[in-house]
């Protein structure tokens, strides 16, 4: 099912709601940053929503052979590199390589769901306390940012509970004022908040995808939740 929200003059233009294989968990099915997105090459033909990605985000689409409908959470990407969990397929993996070759790529080898324990855009990251010291290390130099551990919520599904771009970031309602201060002067953003997506789902990753151009949905997220993650995202 796809809905939009272009007519209603309340919201962005470039914002929408979507859902992909039938789920408005979209944040676990594709991959995102600022000028890429990543998903699966079955979802090619279904043109409709393909024109949804692109014209929201303005990003370049890059399909990908053989990954499953849970990218987002077995990777994550900012402009200068992608950080894959070792769960992904040797040809998905050497894809991802052949697709960017511009990009550092980095295959840890543990953490099945990287997505989950990393928060990132293009000047920042927080990272999960989860992770070890030597991996930070690796991940710092892929993806060309200092990294900062840290917990959202004291949860250290950092990656899960929040959604980053290079100017705004909407937290977990559950996330302190020390959460939102840390973060926001951390990633250096312009605005931050906090809000759900998909009815109440606290896990903002799992719901939704955004850069500094759009902000798509998954499509049990309701028109106040919307409105408050674009106040908070471009407002």
């Amino acid at each position: 099912m796809v809905q939009s929200l272009s007519s209603q003059k309340t919201f962005n233009p470039n914002v929408q709601r979507l859902s992909l294989y039938g789920s408005p968990n979209i944040g676990v099915i594709m991959l995102t940053s600022e000028k890429d997105v990543v998903i699966s090459q079955d979802l090619k033909e279904q043109q409709q929503r393909i024109k949804i990605i692109e014209n929201t985000l303005h990003a370049k689409i890059t399909y990908l052979e053989g990954t499953g409908t849970v990218l987002g959470v077995f990777g994550i990407m900012n402009s200068y590199g992608v950080v894959l969990s070792p769960t992904l397929a040797k040809k998905t993996i050497a894809n991802i390589e052949d697709q960017f070759p511009e990009k550092n790529i980095l295959v840890l080898d543990k953490y099945y769901s990287i997505g989950n324990l990393l928060a990132v855009n293009d000047y920042a990251g927080i990272a999960s306390p989860l992770l070890r010291k030597e991996d930070l290390v690796k991940i710092k130099k892929c993806l060309d940012v200092p990294l900062f551990q840290s917990t959202i919520a004291d949860s250290p599904l950092v990656g899960s509970l929040s959604l980053i771009t290079n100017r705004s970031a909407v937290l977990t309602p559950h996330a302190t004022e020390e959460d939102i201060e840390f973060v926001k002067n951390t990633l250096n953003l312009e605005s931050i908040g906090v809000g759900t997506v998909n009815r109440g789902q606290v896990y903002l990753k799992s719901g939704a995808v955004a850069n500094t151009k759009g902000l798509i949905c998954g499509s049990n997220t309701t028109a106040l939740e919307i409105i408050n993650l674009t106040n908070i995202l471009f407002g």
